[in-house]
């Protein structure tokens, strides 16, 4: 009974792991296209200084 407990548990463990890592890459996808769109507005930003 424990041995199955124990299995189950494990299995729990890694797949919260593994959520962990997938929600861990997801954040840093996200900030990465946060920096582009905040660095396309600055550069809009002069562009658009530039030309008045």
């Amino acid at each position: 009974m424990f041995g199955r407990l124990n299995t189950r548990l494990d299995r729990a463990d890694a797949q919260i792991n593994a959520l962990i890592e997938e929600n861990r890459a997801f954040r840093e996808s996200q900030q990465l296209q946060l920096a582009a769109i905040i660095g396309n507005g600055r550069r809009i930003d002069r562009l658009e200084q530039q030309a008045s």
